[in-house]
């Protein structure tokens, strides 16, 4: 035998401190596994992005609107298109706006993404275009942006709340940056808070749903910060550690 009674007093009390030690580090797995799940699956919060269409959130920032809101339960498909009518410009606050004439729209918003009938996120893109150009509506009508592809990326995460006698519905898509002319502007991450403008989506995706064609998004740029799922490995890796450590002391 590895413990006995007959080591005395000191051997019994090591093994105790060992059967502790496990059930310690078994119960802050249970835990950190629990959290983890909770963390993968909670997709019903919104990822607080921020920015709404009457109080601009921080520059740069892409105004779309009229936009069409519209998911198919069937095959998962999640899809905004629109216009886009304004650039918030971050040096001095200029006010970009794209040409805007009568006969035509003056850019497109179009974002497509798989959503499951859980809510949760698979894939997507978003790409924002103009085909006039943006220009400084003070100065010259030479475009300081475009025509062409203003910005795209890849869909990385998803949140969404469903209406509410006091809330519209409304999606936030975050999303890594693949190209376009202002992504030396936004940098390598950017997100778009998207608003329905109606309460068509009543928070479930196991059904069909559109809006009236009048959404609105904000399209803005984003810090970079840690997975929450990468925030909940460290946090039980560390208690593991300070719970073997606390069981080092008690054999010393």
């Amino acid at each position: 035998m590895v413990f006995g009674l007959a080591s005395g007093d000191s051997d019994m009390k090591r093994v105790l401190g060992v059967m502790g030690n496990v059930k310690t580090l078994r119960s802050l797995a249970l835990l950190g596994g629990l959290v983890l799940c909770m963390t993968l699956h909670a997709k019903a919060a919104l990822l607080g992005v921020g920015g709404n269409t009457n109080v601009w959130p921080a520059l740069p920032n892409l105004l779309s609107e009229t936009l069409t809101v519209q998911y198919t339960a069937s095959n998962g498909l999640f899809t905004a298109t629109g216009s886009t009518s304004d650039y918030y410009d971050p040096s001095g606050n200029d006010n970009f706006v794209l040409n805007d004439y009568n006969d035509f729209l003056p850019g497109t918003f179009s974002l497509s993404a798989t959503v499951g009938n859980n809510g949760v996120l698979s894939s997507g893109t978003v790409t924002i275009a103009c085909a006039y150009g943006v220009t400084d509506p003070d100065d010259d009508p030479t475009p300081i942006y475009g025509p062409g592809t203003l910005l795209q990326g890849n869909l990385t995460a998803f949140g969404f709340e469903g209406e509410s006698p006091t809330n519209q519905s409304q999606f936030d898509f975050e999303f890594n940056v693949t190209g376009g002319e202002l992504a030396g502007v936004y940098g390598s991450k950017a997100a778009t808070v998207l608003y329905t403008e109606d309460y068509s989506f009543g928070g479930s995706f196991a059904s069909n749903f559109i809006n009236g064609g009048e959404g609105a998004a904000d399209t803005l740029m984003m810090v970079p910060e840690p997975e929450p799922q990468s925030l909940v490995i460290l946090s039980v890796i560390g208690l593991c550690w300070v719970a073997r450590w606390r069981a080092a002391l008690r054999k010393g």
